[in-house]
């Protein structure tokens, strides 16, 4: 044999003889294995690493996908590594479906364990590629997360980075807030150069106020008062002071008395001396806030004061809350904005004082944003009741109680407020009116107080006997019978019960008889038929016109109400009056110089229908207008708007509307 082959020959046993040592060694450790599966202990490693690393990469896998479920978008790293996972546990479900091949029998003889152990040895070979292959492709994916965590911490080092300088810039924002007075300062300074180089280096806070020869002070507190003006002010502000009528000639007079009797309310003593609230309380439509409307017009009254002011002036503002108006006149923010705009439109130079703050927002950065909300009203008005008693007294009128718009807990908090003002000073005073409701009996009963009902019948007396001494043929019945003359101004003052505005329906029934030719015994059955309380009274009155002219008329005024918060000018009530709808495009749209006239003519029309359809029921009123076209319709008082809306009385005037009939559409169209 040549040297060669009998290398080859060697090499082939030495081969076999390898090959019989592995398949030997194989079956020994597979036949003496203590696993019950007879695994030799390289293939248990091998399976234990494998499906170890089968896991974590299906939770790497999961993971993506909850990624892209959550609709956020992969990385290209983590694209990359969903890849190679994939294909990573593909490998893997190969190499463990090997391994469970090998394994013998769980009962395992000899024979098995040969038989295993040679199978292990002729796939050894396919065995190592399918780990070499995951074992690359394990360096690959911990590659690709180092990678993604080299990114992560390149990001950390950035967020840590970005809360680095924002903390830097909140700790440079304090300090700058910090040292707010002196930035302010140096802005003003910078912007007083810029306008004019006479004006002094440094800024005094109350520059404005202390140095009215300023002419650049000037201009600002001029823009500044404006704008306090235009945020205070309101649509109507005195319209209810302007529509209340005044008392008939010598009517009230009693309230000026000095007498010390029980009977009669020692007004004059309240405004004189030291007691700080008077509440005039009453019926409804007993007077009351035509009563408190001579109270504040009437030159006694700051007589009176006087005394109480020694040589201290004196400052008078007043407040009549409606609940027939807009909200704004029933309402707690409408006392306050109506209360400091007629301060300030006396003591102007109080407005930087009770807004110091806006004001210097105002100046800095031109901010003329609204007021705010109520506890900044509370606030600036609690100043200015101070501001002005440090060298004056005040003296507040406030009527009509009980129009204010609130159940019981408001009510209650505007009668606290009412008292917190009584504690600020004993430089102020108040006089209050309202119905007698329980909240405002229990917080001033303690108060000197009068009860109007109680003190009017010779008001009333002297009323209708003026009216009636008016008429021509009331006067011709006087002079034939004086005693049954006298007798029927006593009855209707006596049955009136102290309510004036019954009064005023009935004198007017009673006088349009007169005009008829009635005699003193039919006036007589005539007051006798006529109901003693109000709201029977205005059903009588409504039942005597026209009631579906009537009850249209009403329902417009009253939807008006609802839609826009306030009444309706006689003209926009004279278009939604009329039946055709489309008269409005019909009418000739008249010359500017003849418009005025036109409207003027409507209204008339229309204030002649309103005394036809509703007796008085509803008035146009022009106390604040000189023209009747812009004249207000409204109710004649608040008692005939709670009458209207009674439930049955609201369905009765909707039933007497016998054609098609829409308020709201009628509205519409007299917008237009």
């Amino acid at each position: 044999m040549d040297p060669v082959s009998a290398c080859g020959v060697a090499a082939s046993v030495v081969q076999f003889i390898n090959f019989t040592e592995t398949l030997l060694r194989g079956t020994y450790e597979i036949y003496k294995s203590a696993t019950p599966t007879g695994d030799t202990k390289i293939n248990c490693d091998l399976m234990n690493v494998t499906t170890s690393l089968k896991t974590l990469n299906d939770e790497l896998l999961s993971s993506l996908s909850q990624r892209i479920s959550a609709g956020k978008s992969l990385s290209a790293h983590e694209i990359r590594i969903g890849r190679v996972c994939k294909e990573c546990s593909e490998i893997a479900d190969q190499l463990i479906s090997k391994l469970k091949e090998l394994r013998a029998q769980k009962r395992h003889n000899l024979w098995e364990s040969f038989r295993k152990a040679l199978q292990t040895v002729w796939n050894k070979r396919a065995i190592e590629v399918l780990e070499l292959r995951l074992h690359s492709f394990r360096i690959y994916i911990s590659d690709q997360i180092d990678s993604l965590r080299t990114v992560q911490s390149n990001h950390g080092h950035l967020i840590s980075s970005t809360l680095q300088v924002a903390q830097e810039v909140r700790h440079s924002l304090l300090a700058h807030m910090e040292q707010n007075t002196k930035w302010q300062q140096q802005v003003i300074n910078a912007i007083l150069s810029s306008k004019a180089s006479r004006l002094p280096a440094s800024w005094d806070h109350n520059a404005l106020i202390l140095s009215p020869e300023n002419q650049f002070s000037n201009e600002f507190m001029k823009r500044f008062r404006t704008y306090i003006f235009r945020e205070l002010k309101f649509d109507d502000i005195y319209r209810r002071a302007q529509g209340i009528s005044r008392p008939h000639p010598e009517s009230f007079e009693w309230i000026y008395s000095s007498c010390s009797e029980d009977s009669t309310p020692n007004f004059v003593r309240f405004l004189e001396g030291d007691q700080n609230l008077f509440w005039i309380t009453g019926k409804p439509a007993s007077g009351k806030s035509t009563l408190m409307k001579l109270i504040s017009d009437d030159h006694r009254t700051i007589s009176h004061l006087k005394i109480w002011c020694s040589n201290e002036d004196l400052f008078v503002s007043r407040f009549y809350f409606w609940c027939s108006g807009t909200e704004l006149q029933m309402s707690l923010e409408g006392l306050l904005r109506t209360l400091l705009y007629e301060a300030f439109e006396y003591l102007p130079h109080l407005i930087p004082i009770i807004f110091r703050d806006r004001m210097t927002h105002f100046i800095l950065f031109g901010d003329e944003r609204p007021l705010g909300d109520m506890a900044g009203l509370l606030e600036a008005f609690k100043l200015l009741v101070l501001e002005i008693t440090k060298s004056k007294k005040m003296f507040l009128l406030i009527d009509g109680l009980d129009e204010f718009k609130g159940e019981h807990l408001e009510q209650l908090m505007l009668v606290k407020f009412l008292d917190s003002l009584l504690s600020l000073t004993p430089n102020i005073k108040m006089c209050v009116s309202s119905r007698e409701w329980n909240v405002f009996a229990d917080a001033f009963n303690a108060r000197p107080s009068l009860r109007l009902e109680d003190l009017t019948y010779q008001d009333i007396q002297h009323y209708v006997s003026s009216r009636f001494s008016n008429n021509l043929g009331f006067v011709a019945l006087q002079r034939g019978d004086p005693n049954y003359a006298s007798s029927l101004i006593d009855n209707v003052s006596t049955k009136a019960s102290g309510v004036f505005l019954w009064v005023v329906l009935v004198v007017r029934s009673l006088l349009q008889g007169l005009t008829d030719g009635d005699r003193l015994s039919d006036l007589q059955n005539r007051l006798a038929s006529l109901p003693a309380d109000l709201e029977t009274l205005f059903l009588n009155i409504l039942k005597s016109v026209d009631f579906g002219r009537a009850s249209q008329l009403i329902q417009i005024v009253e939807k008006a109400l609802e839609l826009e918060d306030e009444g309706l000018t006689s003209i926009q009530l004279s278009f939604a009056d009329e039946d055709e709808p489309e008269f409005i495009f019909h009418l000739p749209k008249p010359r500017d110089e003849a418009k005025q006239a036109k409207f003027s003519a409507i209204a008339e029309g229309m204030r002649r229908r309103i005394n036809a359809c509703s007796k008085g029921l509803l008035e146009m009123q022009t106390g604040y207008t000189r023209n009747p076209a812009e004249a207000q319709v409204e109710y004649l008082h608040r008692t005939v708007r709670d009458f209207v809306r009674r439930p049955e009385i609201w369905a009765n005037l909707r039933e007497a509307t016998t054609h098609p009939f829409n308020p709201t559409v009628r509205l519409a169209i007299s917008a237009i």
